[in-house]
Formats: structure tokens, C-alpha cells, sequence
């Protein structure tokens, strides 16, 4: 099927056509209201070296100079803050919207960036620093529960880097939900012209069909006739064939 063949079949079936596109505008712009906005907002903290880590040599008591081997302590803490029990932990402490506390891709040191998403944006500048308070709390309790606690002067820190920003709209996920939702009407409205007018041609092809083969039938030979007595009598319809005439005949041949 070409471009002018669907083309024909939209104008056949324009009424499908029309009807099937204002319900798939009426459907989008109602996921678009409908599909709540969520809010988002992060913040950024880093790893900094304890103080026998800023006073080895060659850091000069600079503990930003002994980052550059915390980016494996980085990503466990990630993790560990991702996990049920701490979802489980900060659900107590009254975060309710989803949070992620991920190493950012191509990161310079041993960052760790947290985001809370959320319906109401108050509440999700309420939420992000309990994230973060309880990300420096674990980076403490991590170092204390090994088998030999960490001396205070070999304790890991943070910092934060980066503060929290605005909570913003995330249209990402609505975008994805309306986008579907339009493709899904349009489609099925393409698929419910073809179908309807594959029927319709099928039913015209059957109707031309016993048409043809009504007006095909022959007409019966018989005739009706009235006897003196007043009875209807059939008789046979003759034929043309069953026809003489005088006329007819062959003319004499005349013999000189």
C-alpha cells in the first residue's frame, strides 16, 4: 500500500478520520493535565581526606590533596545510602519522595550528587537535607564498624560543593506519558479506518456479486392462460425458435 492508496482510503473514511483525531487531541491534552508535575532539586558533597592524609608528605596539610584515592570509598557510600535499609531508615526520618544518591558520570573526584523528585516543591527542599545529613552520618558509621574503629585523626569527611538548587519541573516522564498516549490514539484510529473500510469494500464486492449473478438467472417459461371454463391454465413460454411463419419460409426457386 503506496501513499495515494492510504490517502484515498482518509478520504473514503473521513468521518473516521476527523472523529478519531479529535478524540487523540482530546486524549493528549488530557494526559497533559492529568499526569501530575514532579518537582526536583539536588545537591552535591565530596570526600575529603582525614587529617594523617592531609599531613602525609607532600600534601602540606591540604586534605583536598589526599582525595585522588577516595573514589572507590565514593561509590560504596552511594551505594549504601541507595539501599532498602536506608530507604527504610530515612522513611522514618520523614523522606517520602525518591531520592538517588549517585557518583556523577565522568566525575573529577569523589563527589557524590543526591536528587529528591517530588509532587510538591516545599517538601522536596524539606527532604533533600535530611538526604544529605544522613549520607555524612553513614560516611562516620561505615568508618566506625569495621573490626577496628577509625581514629578521629584518620576520619574520613564531607564537604558540600555544590548546594541545593531550586526545585524544577521534570517534564521528562510526563513528556514520555503524553507522547505515548498521542501514538497510541493516532494508531488505533489508522487501524479502525482500515478495518472499517476493508468491511465496507468486502460487503460492496458481495452485493455487486449477487447482482450480477440476479440479473444472470433466466426468466421462467411458462405462461399463464385462461380455458373457456374460466380456469387459469400454465402453459409453456415459447421460445423464439418455437416460432413459424409464411413468411418464413424459403423463397420458391423459379426455374426458367
Amino acid at each position: 500500500m503506496d501513499f495515494g492508496e492510504i490517502l484515498r482510503i482518509l478520504r473514503r473514511r473521513w468521518i473516521i478520520a476527523v472523529v478519531g483525531g479529535l478524540l487523540t487531541v482530546a486524549a493528549t491534552l488530557g494526559a497533559y493535565k492529568a499526569w501530575p508535575n514532579k518537582y526536583q532539586s539536588t545537591d552535591e558533597i565530596t570526600l575529603i581526606g582525614s587529617k594523617s592524609m592531609a599531613n602525609a608528605s607532600g600534601n602540606g596539610g591540604n586534605p583536598y590533596l589526599a582525595v585522588a584515592d577516595l573514589d572507590p570509598v565514593a561509590s560504596i557510600l552511594a551505594g549504601n545510602v541507595s539501599s532498602d535499609q536506608a530507604v527504610k531508615q530515612l522513611r522514618t526520618l520523614g523522606v517520602t519522595y525518591t531520592y538517588t544518591a549517585v557518583v556523577p558520570q565522568f566525575a573529577a573526584g569523589p563527589f557524590i550528587q543526591i536528587t529528591v523528585t517530588g509532587k510538591v516543591p516545599a517538601l522536596v527542599s524539606q527532604q533533600l537535607p535530611i538526604v544529605t545529613r544522613y549520607t555524612e552520618q553513614r560516611l562516620t558509621q561505615l568508618q566506625q564498624e569495621t573490626a577496628i574503629p577509625t581514629p578521629p585523626k584518620a576520619t574520613l569527611t564531607t564537604q558540600e560543593i555544590v548546594p541545593p538548587s531550586t526545585p524544577t519541573k521534570v517534564l521528562k516522564t510526563k513528556l514520555e506519558v503524553v507522547a505515548g498516549v498521542f501514538v497510541l490514539m493516532f494508531v488505533g484510529t489508522l487501524i479502525l479506518i482500515a478495518v472499517v473500510d476493508n468491511l465496507r469494500r468486502r460487503r460492496s464486492g458481495k452485493r455487486r456479486v449477487e447482482t450480477e449473478q440476479g440479473s444472470a438467472t433466466p426468466e421462467p417459461r411458462t405462461a399463464s392462460a385462461v380455458s373457456p371454463d374460466g380456469a387459469t391454465v400454465q402453459m409453456a413460454r415459447p421460445t423464439p425458435s418455437s416460432y413459424w411463419h409464411a413468411e418464413d419460409a424459403a423463397p420458391p426457386t423459379r426455374v426458367r
